[in-house]
Parts: structure tokens; sequence; C-alpha cells
């Protein structure tokens, strides 16, 4: 029996300042997967449980593939990009 993911499943963690607009917002976390199974029925897997879970899951759908993501660990939303340079000057040794 096969199953097809069809949505992430995301909770709210926390809030957090926006740093630019002083708005608070709220913090996510995918934690798991919505499928579907050939016969139309819906199953949750489960990745994770957040500490302080309050029991809500949200569906979303999926990114596309390439698409760009946030840093996990920036909160910001936006997408860290990789510092531009002449790396052959670098005294890392490898």
């Amino acid at each position: 029996m096969s199953m097809k993911v069809i949505k992430k499943a995301v909770c709210v963690t926390g809030k957090y300042t926006d740093r630019k607009t002083g708005t608070e917002k709220n913090q996510y976390l995918t934690v798991g997967k919505l499928m579907q199974r050939e016969d139309g029925s819906l199953s949750l897997k489960l990745d994770a449980v957040p500490v302080g879970f309050d029991g809500w899951i949200n569906f979303y759908e999926l990114e596309q593939a390439g698409a760009a993501r946030p840093h996990p660990s920036d909160g910001t939303g936006q997408v860290s990009q990789a510092p531009q340079g002449n790396f052959a000057e670098d005294d890392i040794p490898f």
C-alpha cells in the first residue's frame, strides 16, 4: 500500500519580535506530513512533537523542489546568502 504526501504539518512553537517592523510574529516548526492512502483516507506521520505542544497542527502546501527555504535558526523567514569573495586567498588548509 503506497501513500502520497499531500501537506506538511506545522505547529506554532512560540513568538518573536520582527527586528525591522517591531511586530510580534509566530515561530513555526514542521512536525510531520499529512499523507493520503490509495483508498483516499488520510494519515498523519509525526516526526517531532514540540515542548509545550498545545494540540494544534496546521497543514500547508509542500514547497516546490528548488524553492528558497528559510534558514532554520534565523527565525526571520528570510534566506541567508553565502558571502561572496575570492576563496583562493583564504588561509583555510582544505
